[in-house]
Formats: structure tokens, sequence, C-alpha cells
């Protein structure tokens, strides 16, 4: 690693599974063709106050224009996912379906009062409830055959989806208790748990063959059966979870000495963990979100408002080529009211990166 960028980060970072999940809200009801209130706005989201200051400040390569809104008025917006044709993301009022091209005041169909995050295959839509047992359900994704695939004393937390199977973390309801690692048959039955955690797996991702997560101690492999348990990276509260084909990446945390985190980057096959040839992005807590394409790693960074003051730009979303480069801000996020972390949930496709924005209930995207 050549550099470190280091941010300053508010005090509190919300990880891994929706706030409904955790607490518990009412039950999923099937959609019925009309979404919440709030609409695709068609109109740029704004870039934030101070934030090409920040872009002097802390000498980020910025863009040119802001984001567009997709959607807004929306409910706590967590958990975003992406196909083809359509965006999808949860709220607290229920899962929400929007086409990519709808930006001009559409109402997002919602699929299911109730769910986040998001799994999807070809046909159907995944999530996960906590009101007041744990449940993993799916739709279809035109709201149709509303299915419960599996149910327990589970909190469930991350979400993915394979052919024949669909994966979870759970967490304990305190985050200091022990969480495991399930999986459940598409057709549904009983759940299997495939490893118990002590420490809390918060995010997760798969491939063909296994299942890789982050917990309070590391970074976690295992089979899909529950075999060959690997431990691949030691990491004090590490956060969300990204792969490719020959590499998993992750959200660092704290090290003993509470030196800041940053992206961390080790083989999947297991071995050293390898430093990124360019800057890499740093700050005190984890970064929660991340994903990957064949080019560039993403992420979603939070700015703490002493950098700037109040009522100013607090994150953003961000990119970095996989062999090293000029960190990038793709687009900007606003939280005008405190220090608070806003929680945010990030997607890519061939040509844009989606996120949501809960702190003013947006979901909007940018090109890459």
């Amino acid at each position: 690693m050549k550099a470190t960028l280091f941010f300053l980060l508010p005090m509190v970072v919300a990880l891994g599974a929706g706030c409904g999940d955790l607490f518990g809200l009412a039950p999923p009801v099937q959609g019925a063709g009309g979404g919440p209130s709030g609409a695709g706005a068609g109109s740029p989201g704004g870039h934030g106050i101070g934030g090409e200051a920040l872009c002097q400040q802390l000498s980020l390569v910025c863009p040119d224009a802001s984001p567009t809104t997709l959607a807004s008025q929306q409910f706590l917006p967590d958990g975003i996912a992406v196909d083809d044709t359509s965006v999808y993301w949860g709220t607290e009022s229920g899962a929400q379906k929007l086409a990519k091209n709808l930006v001009d005041g559409t109402a997002p169909l919602t699929l299911a009062i109730g769910g986040s995050p998001l799994a999807l295959d070809a046909l159907n839509v995944y999530f996960s409830t906590n009101n007041p047992i744990g449940r993993v359900w799916r739709v279809a994704k035109d709201g149709s055959g509303l299915t419960t695939l599996a149910q327990g004393s589970f909190v469930p937390g991350s979400i993915a989806v394979d052919d024949t199977s669909v994966y979870w973390t759970t967490v304990s309801e305190s985050w200091t208790g022990t969480g495991a690692v399930m999986k459940v048959d598409l057709a549904g039955g009983p759940p299997t748990t495939l490893v118990v955690d002590d420490g809390n797996p918060v995010g997760m991702a798969i491939d063909a063959t296994s299942i890789y997560w982050t917990t309070a101690n590391g970074v976690k492999r295992v089979a899909k059966d529950g075999s060959q348990l690997t431990l691949l990276a030691a990491d004090s509260a590490p956060g969300g979870i990204a792969l490719d084909d020959t590499f998993v990446y992750w959200g660092k945390g704290l090290s003993a000495a509470m030196s800041p985190g940053g992206i961390g980057k080790v083989p999947k096959a297991g071995g050293p963990e390898v430093d990124f040839d360019g800057p890499e992005p740093s700050g005190l807590y984890p970064v929660t979100q991340l994903a990957v394409d064949d080019t560039n790693i993403y992420w979603m960074q939070l700015f703490s408002t002493f950098l700037l003051g109040s009522g100013v730009t607090n994150g953003a979303a961000m990119l970095e080529p996989k062999t090293g480069g000029a960190m990038v801000v793709v687009g900007f996020t606003f939280d005008p009211s405190s220090d608070v972390s806003p929680r945010h949930s990030l997607a890519v496709d061939q040509t844009n990166v989606y996120w949501t924005n809960q702190d003013d209930g947006t979901v909007v995207t940018a090109p890459k």
C-alpha cells in the first residue's frame, strides 16, 4: 500500500440489517401494486453544502454532476439490489421495485410490506423480517406469490441466494451474543445452521462453492455444506464484504492499537493480506458497504461534520481501481441534521452505482 488517506468519521455507524429487522415491525403483506407516497423525482440529488470544498480539502476526484434521484420520501430505505431492468430496495414500509428508466415521478411497486436487506435471482426477491420471530421470505418480482421459506428464533441479517438455497446471517438482539450462518432450500423447509459464530456476523457474500462473512473477530469462509471453516483474516469489528473471482474485500475495523481501518484484500483461497497499489481509504470505523466489478472497488465513505461544520456533506459513494489509482467520488450524500451516521446501501451494474440515503429517504444513482 503506497499511501493511506485518512477520513474523520462520525461516532455512530450502523451495520448490517435494517432497523425493522432487528426491532420487529408488522409482518409483510403482499403488495397490491402501489408504493408508498414518494415517487421518482427525476431531479438530480444535491452535492450537499460543502461538497466541493471537501474535494479540495481531501484531494479527491469529484463528479461533474449530482446523482439522479430515482425515488424520494421513502421510509428508511435500506438494502438495495439491481437486475438488468429494475432497482429493488427495502424500507420500513415494504420491499420496493422501480424500473431503472423511471425517473419521471412514477411510484415504485410495493412487493411486500416489510423486508430488508434484499437478494435477487432471475424471478424472485428474497428478504427477511423479525416480528417477533425471524422469517425469510420469497416474493416474485411482480409482487405475487409471497412465501415464507424459513422461520425461527433468530434475528436475520445479511442475505444471499444461489440456484439451490437462500443463505443468511443471524445476530443476537443485543449484538453481544452469538450469531450464525444459516441456509434453507429454495422450496422451503427446516433451516440448517452451517456455522455458529460468537462474533455476530455482519456482511456476507457467496460464490459457487463457499460463503464468506465478516464477524467481530475477522473475515471467515465456509463451504456451502458447512465444512472447511476457515479464518481468512483476523480483524476487529470489520464491516461490509464483497468478492471477485480471486479476492475477498472487506471494510477493515480498528486494530488493537486503535489504528484506522480501511479496505482489506485477501485471496479467497487463503494466504496473507494483499496491499493495494494505490491510496487506501481509511477512517476510524469500518466501511459498511462494498461492491466490486471487473475493474473497480466501490464503497460508501462517511465524513464527520467536524471537517466542515454541521449541516454539510457528510458522505459519498466512492470508487477506486483495483490496481490502485485515484479515489473518485461517484456522488455525495447529505445529512442536514447531525453527526450521527446515516445508513446507506450500495449496488452496481455495468454502467451505474445505486445507493440509498436513510437521512433524506431517497434512492439515487450516478454513472460510474
